[in-house]
């Protein structure tokens, strides 16, 4: 999941079912004067509920003043068919859009992001008690750098600052993290998968 324009439909596909569900549409309120900015979305499981979420983060900017919100957010749960807004969260990042910047593990969506200070981090929603988290020690952390789901569903940073060189690096504990391995490819442009 990644970001959407707020005027078109949204949907939740299962490939495997081959099931389709429209959810219903996310209306947040915005201030005066204000314009939708960034919005993105992440999908998981909750394994507390035994129910699926999609959780949806947006912020507005204000183009004449240059004035830019905190994130808002909203949780879609599948089996009430209906979104809830977080009220209580104002979220002082921003949030990096590139489809290798997120996934899920465990429950938890994790985003690549930027601090107030412009340094990077690691946002996180916890799909079972619906909180927001940061992981500030993301070194070494570069703009090609990749979240996914590796070896027994540990989160790991993949960076390929060189085009030739892939490290993977897993998180053992907050702000630890252990090489793993480093691939070396020759004239590699961009990992696909790994």
């Amino acid at each position: 999941m990644g970001m959407r324009n707020q005027t078109l439909p949204f949907a939740l596909w299962n490939l495997a079912t081959r099931e389709f569900r429209s959810l219903p549409k996310l209306s947040p309120n915005f201030p005066p004067d204000m314009l939708s900015g960034h919005e993105t979305y992440g999908f998981g499981f909750d394994p507390i509920t035994n129910d699926y979420k999609v959780v949806s983060i947006w912020n507005t900017w204000d183009p004449f003043r240059e004035i830019i919100s905190p994130y808002k957010a909203a949780v879609y749960t599948l089996s009430t068919d209906s979104w809830r807004y977080l009220d209580h969260v104002a979220l002082p990042y921003s949030i990096i859009h590139t489809p290798q910047s997120n996934t899920c593990i465990n429950g938890i969506y994790q985003w690549f992001a930027m601090d107030n200070d412009r340094h990077p981090v690691i946002l996180s929603f916890d799909m079972g008690n619906e909180l927001f988290d940061e992981i500030s020690d993301i070194t070494p952390y570069s703009k090609h750098a990749v979240l996914a789901p590796y070896n027994n569903n540990s989160l790991p940073l993949i960076n390929y600052d060189s085009f030739s060189t892939v490290d993977i690096r897993v998180m053992m504990e907050e702000g630890c993290w252990t090489k793993q391995s480093t691939l070396q490819f020759p004239l590699l442009s961009s990992p696909c998968c790994l």
